[in-house]
């Protein structure tokens, strides 16, 4: 397609408005932290950017030449300390929050929580082809019922030599048995 010879004339009267537009400075609406002078954003202490939006991490309240922060807070950096460090994890869009990688968690996706570690475990585990699965689960299973019952056998048996220790008399492994842990 071929544009008209009018719809180019208007393009061209409008892009120097547009340029006009956007070197005429930032919004007034638009300074966040801070003021609008002499067409710039003028940002408060401890805040940086073209629009005073990004909070400065300084660990001191010495400023450089070019205003920015001489040393920053742990978990930051940047010359303005205003650039997230992440741990285990990388930092967003905007450089001021960490996308963690799981299971880790925290402000710099420094911090492992019980709950986060068993639920990340748990979903790759259910995640796995369930024949490995049943692979693992029911040797252990079976591990764990074997235990159990030897452990039952075992005590029951240290019961019935301490009664018979202490009353004199013999007595059946079925009766105490079904003393500690009920009819069977």
């Amino acid at each position: 397609r071929s544009i008209s010879t009018a719809t180019m004339h208007r393009a061209l009267l409008v892009l120097p408005l547009v340029f006009f537009l956007a070197e005429a400075g930032p919004n007034p609406q638009r300074c966040i932290h801070g003021k609008i002078q002499m067409g710039k954003c003028e940002c408060d202490e401890g805040y940086t950017g073209s629009i005073c939006h990004r909070e400065m991490h300084c660990s001191t309240f010495e400023r450089a030449g070019n205003g920015g922060c001489t040393a920053c807070l742990e978990g930051w950096e940047g010359s303005d300390c205003d650039v997230i460090r992440c741990e285990n994890g990388q930092p967003d869009q905007s450089d001021v929050r960490c996308v963690c990688e799981p299971p880790y968690s925290g402000e710099h996706c420094d911090e492992l929580e019980r709950n986060n570690v068993y639920s990340h475990y748990n979903n790759k585990a259910a995640s796995m082809n369930p024949v490995l699965l049943s692979i693992t689960i029911i040797p252990l299973g079976i591990i764990v019922w074997a235990c159990n019952t030897y452990s039952k056998k075992r005590r029951a048996k240290k019961v019935e030599h301490l009664l018979e220790s202490t009353v004199n008399r013999d007595l059946k492994s079925s009766h105490v048995r079904e003393l500690l842990y009920g009819k069977k």
